[in-house]
């Protein structure tokens, strides 16, 4: 494991237990990781916290792992009829390898099922009880702090070819 994932997983882990919103806080760690801080991809990641908008729908720390591998090697606006189809192949490769990691890991991109693997249930975050239940067992303390880590070595690794 090189400096750089670790240091991603490690700001990961505290980001996310500090502040919360699993995918701003992936996307911050990964882009201090990289040295690459971006204030409109941070603020973009917001929406997709708690599995999209606290739905518990697609993870949202792999959302945002997602958007940082976009912001890297995506197609750029001024190459929207010109870039080349190895480098589009590239970026979804990329995007690929993440995925199938976080099946490996967790064995599905929805947070309510990840919640299940983690917590032995899922919750309804817009509920103030079931969102406290969450915090009570762990929620910002070890369970996402830690899939948030994860998402942000593996998208590290990813981007330095280090995987």
């Amino acid at each position: 494991m090189s400096t750089r994932s670790q240091k991603a997983y490690d700001l990961g882990y505290e980001y996310e237990s500090r502040y919360g919103a699993c995918s701003q806080c992936t996307a911050l760690a990964i882009m201090d990781a990289i040295g690459r801080r971006n204030a409109d991809v941070f603020k973009a990641a917001f929406g997709f916290a708690g599995g999209v908008a606290s739905l518990s729908k697609m993870c949202g720390a792999l959302s945002a792992g997602i958007m940082v591998i976009s912001l890297e090697h995506g197609r750029a606006l001024e190459e929207l009829t010109t870039q080349d189809e190895l480098d589009k192949r590239r970026c979804l490769q990329m995007v690929r390898d993440l995925h199938d990691r976080y099946i490996e890991e967790y064995g599905t991109t929805e947070c309510a099922q990840v919640h299940v693997k983690l917590f032995g249930r899922s919750f309804n975050q817009w509920d103030e009880r079931e969102f406290a239940e969450f915090l009570r067992l762990g929620g910002h303390d070890d369970k996402c702090t830690k899939v948030v880590g994860n998402v942000a070595r593996w998208t590290v690794e990813i981007l330095l070819g280090t995987s």
